[in-house]
């Protein structure tokens, strides 16, 4: 191999290899897995499967770890040179584009990849805890690594295209949108064929294929007991097939879009809406960036990086057609449509949606003024730094209303929904219970956005993976130790009756998460004085 080609990707593998959030980033799985090997080998009498029931919550939060990590570790590869302003000091270097790509993207896939090998010894205890075999565990890892290798270059692809890392990681986003709507889509079309279309059109056999190359079907199979399969199935083959395919489109469109810097702040948001505009003839008036409201931070936030009003019409047709869905579903509940499940499957993941939403809004309301070094012009406005993050947080709080309504409103719709009854062991009902939940739910949202927006002071890049990682370790915890002490509590005065921690419980983590977020907003508060004399 050439030296030249690989000096960049040599020397960014050493970086990623050697740097703290490396080591810390390996303290913090072993840890993981420690606690969650913990959790199902104490009580192992009690479970059929233990070691089948702890490698899915394994492989179940590594995928939603490496989905989170490709929204921001792999989306940034190029993005972040753009944002910066540097990618024109890599291009005088005389480095080529193949190692660029090599050197800023592929290196991150080989970090992610030995992460993942890192896990490999310590999950084979589940073969010990019974349940699972070894063929399983080596199929799982494999459909997990071609998903990162598939995600990484998609991701690649998105940061060569975009001018920002948002702008990548809402690609890949609605790539993966999709891929995984485009199922319950010809379903739907195959329930409404008429005029023509025949019941037993090929549209079911077309869906089947396309969740049969997602991993989430590849590990339902796998996972599944008495699977004798092969370690690689075909959606290993066309994950990598797909992967290769993006990196190599994203080396061939380099010379297009990475021939030019960002021009300034606002270029890259201007640039879409007209791009939108012009793509429908007309150019909209009521689109141009209006005159600055009386508070002026909170409009520019608003327009400048939550994408203005285009942004808020495209976040109030997609969160509002899924509600209106959903209800039309709980309307006419017992039909067709609603069995497709257009309903009853939104209904966990609109609040996900809007959590993912909430949470890179969260990473960036600070980061990209640190980042931009505009932070210590901002506090020399004529206002206290508290007063900065609270207009700040008012312009993103203006951006994610419509999720935030429309996630309410599906959880009042499933509500509606569920009959009411009692729970199974105890005179509570289920309303009840679910009420509890949601409360509990929109809390603990309070907590890993304020966990997020911290850490963003702290770390250049990855606040949201883990933010979400150490929100989930923290719970845990937390819900731990609340069940033991509710537990012997309630064997001591109620005679084991469990009203107690079922109203105990969230009440303990509620309150852990308020008081915890409440000390991470007075220290970020003292961070953001400091970064601002830095500057």
């Amino acid at each position: 191999m050439n030296p030249a080609l690989l000096a960049l990707f040599i020397r960014s593998l050493r970086e990623d290899a050697r740097g703290q959030a490396t080591y810390w980033a390996r303290a913090g799985l072993g840890c993981f897995l420690l606690l969650v090997m913990a959790i199902f080998a104490l009580p192992a009498r009690g479970i059929s499967a233990p070691g089948l029931v702890f490698f899915s919550v394994v492989i179940g939060f590594q995928i939603a770890a490496i989905s989170l990590m490709g929204l921001s570790y792999f989306s940034s590869a190029i993005a972040e040179e753009k944002e910066e302003q540097t990618l024109g000091l890599l291009r005088m270097t005389g480095l080529s584009p193949l190692s660029i790509l090599l050197g800023k993207s592929t290196s991150r896939l080989c970090g992610a990849l030995l992460m993942l090998a890192a896990q490999f010894p310590f999950t084979i205890i589940a073969v010990t805890l019974g349940g699972i075999s070894l063929g399983q565990v080596v199929a799982a890892y494999c459909a997990v690594g071609a998903f990162i290798f598939l995600l990484c270059n998609l991701a690649l692809l998105g940061s060569v295209l975009a001018r920002g890392t948002a702008g990548a990681a809402v690609f890949c986003l609605i790539v993966i949108g999709l891929v995984l709507g485009v199922v319950p889509l010809l379903n739907g079309l195959e329930w409404l064929a008429v005029n023509g279309f025949n019941r037993h059109l090929s549209l079911d056999r077309v869906a089947n294929a396309i969740w049969s190359v997602t991993p989430i079907a590849r590990l339902t199979e796998v996972l599944e007991t008495g699977y004798h399969g092969g370690a690689v199935g075909w959606q290993v083959m066309v994950n990598v097939a797909f992967g290769v395919g993006c990196f190599l489109l994203a080396w061939a469109v380099f010379q297009r879009f990475c021939e030019r810097e960002i021009e300034g702040p606002g270029t890259a948001t201007r640039a879409v809406a007209s791009v939108m505009v012009n793509s429908m003839g007309v150019r909209l008036r009521g689109l141009r960036v209006p005159r600055p409201w009386r508070d002026a931070l909170a409009w520019k936030d608003f327009y400048f990086l939550w994408g203005g009003r285009m942004g808020f019409i495209i976040r109030t047709l997609l969160y509002g057609g899924v509600l209106a869905c959903d209800g039309w579903a709980v309307a006419t509940k017992g039909t067709a449509f609603a069995t497709y499940g257009f309903g009853v499957q939104s209904i966990p993941l609109m609040p996900m949606a809007f959590s993912i939403d909430l949470s890179v809004m969260a990473a960036r309301v600070f980061r990209t003024e640190l980042r931009d070094q505009t932070f210590s012009t901002l506090a020399m406005l004529p206002c206290d730094i508290r007063d900065i993050v609270h207009r700040k947080v008012w312009g993103c709080f203006l951006a994610a209303a419509p999720g935030a309504f429309c996630s309410l409103g599906i959880q009042i719709l499933f509500l509606a929904f569920m009959r009411d009854s009692t729970a199974a062991g105890t005179n509570m009902s289920i309303h009840t219970i679910w009420g509890i939940q949601v409360v509990t739910g929109w809390l603990g949202k309070v907590f890993v956005i304020v966990l997020i927006a911290w850490l963003s002071l702290y770390m250049k890049r990855g606040a949201l993976p883990a933010g979400w990682f150490l929100s989930f370790v923290a719970s845990t915890l937390v819900s731990i130790i609340g069940m033991l002490i509710l537990t012997a509590t309630s064997f001591a005065f109620l005679r084991g009756s469990p009203v107690l921690i079922v109203y105990g419980l969230p009440a303990i983590t509620a309150g852990v998460g308020l008081l915890v977020s409440w000390i991470l907003y007075l220290q970020g508060i003292q961070r953001l004085q400091s970064l601002a004399g830095e500057e």
